[in-house]
């Protein structure tokens, strides 16, 4: 089995799982829909401000969104959901958008400009060398992410739905 994967809006997945063109989707939140989909919780997230150890905050022991609002920050472009979130919570941020991960990670070593970085991305990558990270405090910047799928391809996906709960245990039994 293999596995492609595109960021949409919520409602596009979810009206895209419901007619099939997915066999599942990831989204930040469970459904709320009937008794056709089968939902589960698989995987947590935290966003966190990565600083240079020169900001005048990276000293902080967490840091809220209105903290950083106003200032230049690197932003890279696919982020998802995201994007969404830093504008409503920091309208008075300028993003300075990045497209390629290499330039971005090269500009956030490079600048003196504040960044995100997650808990996932920091497991994968590890963390931002010469910066501070700063867990944000909000409660927007932490997620659960919840696996959907119809509940009739749930044993066309057993395996992978069992892969997912093995790897997860304590999210997976909330």
């Amino acid at each position: 089995m293999s596995i492609s994967s595109e960021m949409r809006d919520f409602q596009a997945l979810l009206d895209g799982v419901k007619d099939g063109t997915y066999q599942f989707i990831v989204l930040p939140y469970p459904t709320e829909e009937p008794d056709d989909l089968y939902c589960f919780p698989f995987e947590k997230e935290q966003l966190y401000f990565s600083l240079p150890p020169a900001h005048p905050l990276s000293a902080s022991r967490s840091l809220y969104f209105k903290d950083i609002d106003g200032e230049s920050i690197l932003l890279l472009s696919q982020i998802g959901f995201w994007r969404d979130v830093c504008e409503q919570k920091m309208p008075l941020t300028r993003a300075l958008v990045q497209n390629e991960q290499a330039d971005f990670e090269e500009l956030v070593q490079a600048s003196a400009l504040p960044s995100f970085v997650s808990d996932l991305t920091m497991r994968w990558s590890g963390k931002p060398q010469n910066r501070i990270v700063i867990p944000v405090s909000d409660p927007e910047a932490a997620v659960v992410y919840h696996f959907i799928c119809q509940k009739e391809e749930k044993k066309k996906l057993s395996a992978l739905i069992q892969r997912i709960k093995a790897d997860n245990p304590a999210i997976t039994s909330e």
